[in-house]
């Protein structure tokens, strides 16, 4: 891929009055100004640029064709650790249905992976005529590659509350788009999971203030993760508090200290680690003060945090996009925990058969 552009939708957007880190944060919202300003209100009536599509992309399939590459569907978005693991987590997209408001264009899912909580799709955008996506870019357009005004997904028709996308060319100046689908922060860890259900995912008017006639297009499926992809660990003590470093702004008089990669104790109450992320709850109880008189976030601060293998070596790991509510006494957090160095922006599935804990600046967590 020759340009990319990452736009991540969180369900929570955190407070900081530190700008330098959130630039840092290559994979959150830091585009969303200016697509919400660019948005309209022009709905084209969808129309289907293809008949009914059945897609049916499993495993077995992928392993003996050999055709299906895990980094091929899926981009500079997420890897696997090894060939044989990316085959184990492409899972299946049933009945796929693909409709688009402008019959010049072609869209194509390639393929789907993800837990029973999450998805990401990996879906090409082509004209048909075959002209390059990337010659029709308007020259006064700010933009190298189209965006969307706006991304929704429903499951069983109930919308759920958290999208990102990541955008590039192909070399043959088609658009890959690869859409991250994730259950709330509240909801990630429930039974209530998408596995079976039918999933619609829809695109408003791709290429705003890129191309001239920007269209809409929608992709519905009924999801199927494979077993490798269902797998997941969890803390099996969480009795002992741990170090996690803060970033901390004070809008206040307070007392707590503030700056940058600020230690503070944490009680931590989940952890959920699934083979393409993870998901970490915990809460903060400092004294002294009130929390109306911070803004506090972990967005690119130096934590020491691994997967920890059976064999003894570590796998780097970074805490991602998250929310917080103040509970008065007390902060309550959920945090998405991505396989991946900081300055890192592709993400790395890991087989989970290997993994026996997790580390948080030295404290250690078992999981089974």
């Amino acid at each position: 891929m020759k340009e990319r552009h990452n736009t991540y939708y969180d369900s929570i957007t955190p407070e900081s009055s530190d700008a330098e880190f959130l630039k840092g944060v290559l994979r959150k919202a830091e585009n969303m100004d200016t697509i919400n300003k660019k948005r309209t209100s022009k709905r084209p009536v969808l129309i289907a640029c293809a008949a009914a599509l059945t897609l049916c992309v499993g495993v077995s399939a992928a392993a003996a064709t050999g055709l299906l590459r895990f980094e091929d569907i899926f981009g500079d978005r997420l890897v696997a650790e090894s060939e044989q693991l990316g085959y184990e987590l492409i899972g299946e997209a049933h009945d796929v249905v693909i409709t688009c408001s402008d019959n010049s264009y072609s869209v194509t899912l390639h393929g789907v992976t993800g837990s029973a909580n999450d998805i990401l799709a990996g879906i090409e955008i082509s004209r048909k005529d075959g002209t390059p996506i990337s010659e029709l870019i308007l020259a006064d357009s700010d933009l190298v590659c189209p965006t969307v005004a706006d991304v929704s997904w429903s499951s069983d028709g109930k919308d759920a509350h958290a999208m990102g996308y990541s955008i590039g060319y192909t070399e043959t100046g088609s658009v890959m788009f690869t859409a991250d689908m994730m259950m709330t922060f509240d909801d990630f860890s429930s039974e209530d999971v998408l596995t079976g259900k039918r999933i619609n995912m829809a695109f408003s008017q791709f290429g705003v203030d890129t191309l001239e006639h920007p269209f809409d297009f929608s992709i519905e499926f009924t999801y199927l993760p494979t077993e490798k992809a269902l797998e997941k660990l969890a803390a099996a003590d969480l009795s002992e508090p741990c170090e996690i470093l803060y970033n901390i702004s004070a809008t206040g008089d307070g007392v707590l200290p503030t700056g940058k990669d600020i230690p503070l104790e944490t009680i931590l109450t989940s952890i959920d680690i699934r083979p393409e992320k993870g998901m970490l709850s915990g809460k903060i109880i400092p004294e002294g003060y009130t929390w109306d008189d911070y803004n506090i976030n972990t967005f690119r601060t130096n934590n020491d945090i691994s997967l920890i293998r059976a064999d003894g070596t570590a796998f780097p790991v970074t805490l991602g996009g998250f929310q917080m509510n103040n509970d008065g006494e007390y902060y309550s957090f959920t945090m998405n925990i991505e396989y991946h160095e900081m300055n890192e922006v592709t993400d790395k599935a890991v087989d989970l058969a290997t993994v026996e804990a997790i580390s948080f600046n030295g404290t250690v967590y078992d999981l089974n």
